[in-house]
């Protein structure tokens, strides 16, 4: 009875602050609780919302009446509901009123796990959302390791959505090295997902240097995943120089797996060097294994010089993976040291 009117209050203390938590949490076990709290955050805005809160009492109904140990109905026994269950509750509580110092203190009692991962990570979100520069001088006092790391990239994250400036003015106060690449990464995957066009604005108008170039190449990356199209036409309105060369490099590498003639188009518009000779490499290789016929047209079109050497090196190399004979048989018009040289590679990798 005593926890048949626990469960009670919860539910009404849940009802009271606009929280419902999900089946998995309320079912008694820990299994789920990673993703629980992040679920059950109000908000309004969160498709089927109404409909999960009446789940979510259905089954609390069910567990009530599921009585025995094993939760089958018929027999007696007290429901009973985890203690990491509890904790995610009263830190989805904290959540809901802002008082997120405390969300953490809660966070840091729970056992070490995914759970405990994920509760931090949500908590950093809702802070940053809300107050980016209280939580990032919160998350700066973590110790050293993985989960500060994570903790920082989910602050950074979600203020470069709302003062972008402000995140890079945060962002280039870390030394160069993993951490600030890996902040950097975060920020320009999460904007490019709710705004490319605001972020491929911002990071073409930041000062010249290498987190500008950075930048671009992750816009262009994470762009083309979604919009090749729009991607690729920003590329080529950038100004001539590393900016533009990085973000052209990202798009034409997405790009040559779909449309390898409109990769080594755009690869072409880049001035002779270094990531034009990659880049064409890279297209013949994608290419020749979607049509062979095609790739080596288009190589022979290639003006004489190290751009047709390394697309014909490449091409032939991956054609010999996928069709030796074929390939063979093309290369006779070819010295024979050419032909020795890609079977030792080929064989190199067997």
């Amino acid at each position: 009875m005593k926890s048949l009117m626990l469960i009670s209050a919860l539910v009404l203390g849940g009802m009271m602050t606009g929280i419902w938590l999900d089946r998995s949490l309320l079912s008694g076990g820990t299994k789920g609780d990673a993703t629980s709290l992040e679920q059950g955050q109000p908000g309004g805005d969160r498709p089927g919302e109404e409909a999960g809160a009446s789940a979510a009492q259905s089954n609390l109904i069910r567990a009530v009446g599921e009585a025995d140990t094993g939760g089958h109905s018929g027999g007696k026994s007290t429901p009973r509901i985890s203690a990491t269950t509890m904790t995610l509750a009263a830190i989805t509580n904290a959540l809901v009123v802002g008082d997120f110092t405390r969300a953490l203190a809660l966070v840091e009692g729970l056992p070490v796990g995914s759970a405990k991962f994920s509760a931090y990570q949500t908590t950093y979100s809702r802070w940053a959302k809300k107050d980016p520069a209280a939580a990032a001088k919160s998350a700066l006092q973590m110790p050293d390791s993985g989960l500060r790391e994570q903790s920082l990239q989910t602050v950074a994250s979600e203020w470069v959505k709302s003062d972008p400036s402000a995140a890079f003015a945060w962002l280039q106060q870390f030394p160069e090295g993993p951490t600030q690449r890996n902040m950097l990464s975060g920020m320009m995957s999460s904007w490019v997902k709710s705004d490319a066009s605001t972020a491929a604005a911002f990071v073409s108008s930041m000062p010249s240097g290498r987190v500008k170039n950075e930048a671009i190449g992750l816009v262009a990356n994470y762009w083309s995943r979604s919009d090749l199209e729009n991607a690729a036409d920003w590329a080529r309105s950038l100004p001539v120089g590393a900016g533009q060369r990085e973000a052209v490099r990202r798009v034409a590498y997405q790009m040559a797996s779909s449309s390898p003639a409109a990769a080594a188009e755009l690869a072409d518009s880049l001035p002779p060097g270094a990531t034009r000779s990659e880049l064409l490499s890279t297209v013949a290789a994608r290419w020749v294994e979607r049509d062979a016929n095609a790739a080596i047209q288009w190589m022979q079109q290639l003006p004489d010089g190290k751009d047709r050497q390394v697309a014909l090196s490449q091409l032939s190399y991956r054609w010999m993976q996928t069709d030796p004979q074929s390939a063979m048989n093309y290369l006779q018009s070819y010295p024979e040291t050419f032909r020795s040289d890609l079977l030792n590679r080929v064989a190199s990798r067997w």
